[in-house]
């Protein structure tokens, strides 16, 4: 995707209400994808820029170009998130034709012959966790993966951890550290408790 292109897709995603900037991205001899996300909007920029960090209630953009003039279609097109919970594997398959399934849902923005935008909405009702991201092009048996990481959103109403004070989420959600008290409620002493960010192993 030259300049030109990736200015008019940021002019086309702003006009719907929504900045973006690509994090991840993959570039090839015959393909070039992006994962979109506004890390800013979404409170999440404080995380590893390699690593993507989306809130619940929020959504982000894949955008695929083809760079061999073979065409894209549609139906040829699966996105699979994969998740591992008390030893048991969780799949979710999802393609542009698909409902909402267990917190995600996956909608065409746009798509010509040579490349195609969706938004993947990541609801309220999302569990949380790591979910690995597989982008299968199933004509051409073409896969990227990646790494995403779903947390809960205490600037959503919905949210079951909302919390409208901004003082407890800049101590919680944005500062480097808390204090946390061990002891009796007559004998206590406080510990420093660093939040570090989220680190993953590729």
């Amino acid at each position: 995707m030259n300049v030109s292109d990736l200015s008019k897709l940021k002019k086309w995603i702003l006009l719907r209400g929504n900045n973006f900037e690509p994090i991840t991205k993959i570039k090839t001899r015959n393909e070039n994808i992006e994962i979109i996300y506004d890390q800013t909007i979404h409170n999440t920029s404080k995380y590893d820029p390699n690593v993507v960090v989306v809130r619940r209630g929020t959504n982000f953009y894949i955008h695929h170009t083809k760079l061999d003039g073979i065409p894209i279609h549609q139906k040829d097109i699966v996105l699979i998130l994969q998740t591992l919970d008390r030893n048991v594997m969780t799949e979710i398959k999802l393609t542009p034709d698909s409902r909402k399934d267990r917190g995600f849902e996956m909608n065409v923005e746009k798509i010509n012959e040579k490349s195609i935008l969706v938004k993947i909405t990541v609801h309220i009702d999302c569990g949380i966790g790591l979910y690995s991201l597989f982008w299968v092009n199933m004509h051409e048996k073409f896969t990227f993966r990646n790494s995403v990481y779903v947390i809960f959103n205490p600037f959503q109403h919905d949210d079951d951890v909302f919390n409208p004070d901004p003082l407890i989420i800049s101590q919680h959600l944005i500062g480097e550290g808390i204090k946390i008290y061990t002891g009796s409620l007559n004998c206590h002493k406080p510990i420093n408790y660093l939040l570090d960010q989220v680190k993953v192993k590729f």
